[in-house]
């Protein structure tokens, strides 16, 4: 009777082995679906962070055209106030010429009135009374 304990004993301890094997089979398969579904995952968001820099990379590049564009018109327009800087000095100058020969025209058109009133005055005073 011993030997048949045994192999009943040998036979239960192989089922529940093998059933342990088959629920560890399962607990990784299911393990195994899920760390497929998460690469997969991170695939995408792999390829999608590279089209993201694809992008970022394009923009950047534009910016750094735009900065370029702007800075030959920058030096450009720097050399047109410079320019222009130049030009206002000029005008200034010229109207500072022309404000003094303003003042001196003024300061002989006084004289002249002066003269001319002089002038009406005494040629009123000549006539000896005589109208």
């Amino acid at each position: 009777m011993d030997i048949e304990r045994t192999i009943e004993f040998i036979l239960q301890t192989q089922a529940r082995a093998e059933a342990r094997m088959d629920r560890a089979e399962v607990r990784m398969d299911r393990m195994e679906a899920h760390f497929n579904k998460r690469m997969e995952t991170m695939e995408k968001f792999m390829v999608q962070g590279a089209r993201m820099l694809l992008r970022l990379e394009k923009t950047v590049a534009q910016i750094g055209e735009q900065v370029k564009d702007l800075s030959v018109g920058l030096r450009q327009l720097s050399g047109e106030v410079r320019q222009l800087s130049g030009e206002v000095r000029q005008l200034s100058t010229e109207v500072q010429r022309i404000s003094g020969e303003v003042r001196q025209l003024t300061s002989a058109q006084r004289e002249t009135d002066r003269a001319l009133r002089s002038l009406l005055e005494s040629l009123r005073k000549s006539r000896n009374g005589q109208r």
